[in-house]
């Protein structure tokens, strides 16, 4: 499982899918048959949640048997030889390979100008852009958080954005709805397999950095994140 940059949308994904693997894969898995590795270009996972979340996430992987493989960045994938090439010169062979591909931004978001990187800058409170009667949300956006770096692109995230921007534009119609502020709160799940899975949540505006905690695989925390899952498929559907 390789990560060829960053940003990308899910920072949990693909170790959650490590996880998954290994569970499903079952006792071939269990008795060595099968080893599973993951290589990301950050030096932790989910690195912007903070070292503490990273370094118990690490200690999950190994936990689970699975290798993590930090500050490698995917440069080539000979795909003949069935080998990874990093950006310092090392190279690592593979039978099967997961890759989450560069994310750019899309061409509606590049060809709006806003910004030279083409992610769209936002006012981390309203959503609002520097282009008047303009906002926007999620994958889409860059908002810079207190300690400098970008909020992770995460669902949860553009959800309560949604509803920040649609209460934003009623208001700029002229409709009578209270004014809301994007909070920065939220939480992600990490399936871990077996119907278990972890849950990091907290603040990612806190002052100086995100105060987010990551709390031990559950059953209940797989049973959150499958009712969030419906609640969103049901709406969708509707």
């Amino acid at each position: 499982m390789a990560i060829a940059g960053v940003p990308f949308k899910c920072p949990a994904a693909p170790f959650e899918a490590a996880f998954l693997i290994a569970a499903q894969l079952g006792d071939r898995y269990a008795t060595g048959t099968v080893q599973i590795d993951t290589f990301t270009p950050d030096p932790l996972p989910m690195p912007v949640a903070g070292p503490e979340v990273g370094e118990a996430l690490v200690s999950m992987l190994k936990d689970h048997g699975v290798g993590f493989h930090p500050r490698k960045a995917l440069a080539r994938v000979d795909e003949a030889a069935r080998t990874m090439h990093f950006g310092d010169g090392t190279s690592e062979p593979f039978d099967l390979l997961a890759v989450v591909p560069p994310h750019v931004p899309s061409a509606a978001a590049r060809s709006a100008g806003l910004s030279e990187s083409g992610w769209i800058p936002v006012d981390p409170r309203t959503l609002s852009t520097s282009a008047d009667n303009v906002w926007a949300i999620g994958d889409a956006t860059v908002l810079t958080l207190p300690n400098g770096k970008p909020l992770p692109k995460a669902a949860v995230f553009a959800e309560a954005q949604a509803a920040v921007v649609a209460h934003g534009v009623a208001r700029h119609l002229g409709y009578d709805v209270a004014e809301r502020h994007f909070t920065g709160t939220g939480a992600c799940y990490v399936e871990t397999g077996d119907h278990q899975a972890a849950k990091g949540d907290g603040d990612f505006f806190a002052p100086s950095a995100p105060s987010v905690t990551l709390y031990p695989p559950s059953r209940e925390f797989h049973e959150e994140k499958v009712a969030q899952e419906l609640a969103w498929l049901t709406r969708w559907k509707t």
